[in-house]
């Protein structure tokens, strides 16, 4: 009876060892584990830290650093488990799939950068493009509509681009940028990062901007009634948003590059103003200046200085610069993105409100030191920085 005692003990223990190796790590939730593909190998990363949100889907934070490597080698992340989603923050998705059904790890930064963390230690003289687009009802618009049809179609000269580029999007549309830019063999050049309407930086200000549209003080002799700028809060939120969204592709930096460039989605309506046939678009000229936000200039600055500013928010002129193509530095895109917020909020104390070019005057009379402006006209962006 000695030896079949003993060997039940041996059993027991065995199997209370068996199930601690095997118990899921509690900082893991029961449920996920992180692995991170590096040259062919796998490599056990830091566990994310979990938390629900108020849907009660779980969401994923990455500690700084998580899963780096000082190699340039672009870098693989899954989840195991019984889901395989993964959010850096509440903000924008980092895994997706495609229309076959295959992951897309299409913002995991490569060359230095950091998921949520730091840019890149040594960025390299070189530009990642940002863009965004999200379909704001213009089609049902009683006055200058346009179906979102007609932006997808603009949209695609865009994706064909060869440039690194970071696309903000519903995720509705999170398949067709992926088609478009695997149909261009620029996957690898491709970042998608999914965020909501409601999540943009100046979604906060939605209300206000609708009183103040809807009031009677602002539609008093407003040349810009019939124009989006005069009539539609949800266009001036996002026109607004330009350099909030720079701002958050600059803190990643996920092609480790030195400036970063904002196009409009639909920059160029179609024209034949951009490189063809795959030819790389380096924006030389602008990557060349440091400490300013690198805009094309419509008209001088000087010419707008003499109105008030009630009147020159009314009247329908021609914008001084435009917001389809700017760019600049890290430290450029910090200080504008700042200086926007504080220009566009002092204006809405005062009950006014426009689109982003009018803002960029408004900053430009305030700090014109922040600006390198460049003489051209609206689809000039690849003719005047190649």
């Amino acid at each position: 009876m000695q030896p079949a005692r003993g060997a039940a003990l041996w059993v027991v223990l065995f199997c209370l060892f068996y199930s601690v190796l095997t118990q899921p790590s509690a900082t893991n939730n029961n449920k996920y584990s992180a692995l991170n593909h590096i040259d062919g190998s796998d490599q056990m990363c830091t566990h994310a830290q979990s938390h629900s949100n108020h849907d009660g889907e779980m969401d994923f934070r990455l500690p700084s650093g998580f899963c780096t490597k000082s190699s340039g080698e672009p870098r693989e992340m899954m989840w195991t488990g019984e889901e395989k989603r993964y959010e850096e923050t509440p903000r924008f998705k980092d895994i997706s799939r495609n229309e076959d059904g295959e992951e897309a790890l299409l913002n995991i930064p490569v060359a230095g950068g950091e998921v949520g963390g730091q840019s890149c230690k040594n960025p390299t003289p070189s530009a990642t493009f940002v863009t965004a687009l999200y379909d704001i009802g213009r089609g049902d618009w009683a006055i200058f509509p346009r179906p979102y049809s007609i932006y997808l179609n603009y949209f695609r000269d865009v994706l064909k681009l060869n440039i690194n580029l970071v696309v903000f999007v519903e995720e509705s549309d999170k398949k067709f940028v992926l088609r478009n830019r695997r149909s261009a063999n620029m996957t690898n050049a491709t970042r998608v990062w999914t965020k909501p309407f409601e999540d943009l930086a100046f979604h906060k200000y939605l209300p206000r901007v609708r009183d103040v549209v809807e009031s009677e003080d602002f539609r008093a002799n407003n040349d810009n009634l019939r124009h989006p700028e005069g009539f539609s809060p949800e266009y001036i939120i996002l026109m607004n948003s330009k350099f909030s969204l720079l701002q958050e592709v600059a803190e990643v930096n996920p092609f480790c590059s030195s400036h970063f460039v904002w196009i409009d989605a639909g920059y160029g309506h179609g024209k034949n103003v951009l490189p063809q046939n795959g030819e790389t678009w380096v924006p030389r000229g602008l990557i060349d200046v440091h400490g300013k936000i690198t805009i094309i200039q419509l008209e001088r600055p000087i010419l707008y200085e003499h109105y008030d500013r009630t009147t020159l928010f009314k009247m329908g002129a021609r914008p001084a610069f435009i917001g389809g193509f700017f760019g600049g530095d890290s430290a450029s895109v910090n200080l504008m993105t700042a200086l926007h917020e504080e220009v566009f909020t002092s204006f809405l104390d005062e009950r006014l409100v426009h689109e982003d070019q009018m803002m960029m005057l408004m900053c430009y009379l305030r700090k014109p030191e922040y600006f390198n402006p460049v003489e051209g006209w609206w689809y000039d962006g690849y003719k005047l920085f190649h």
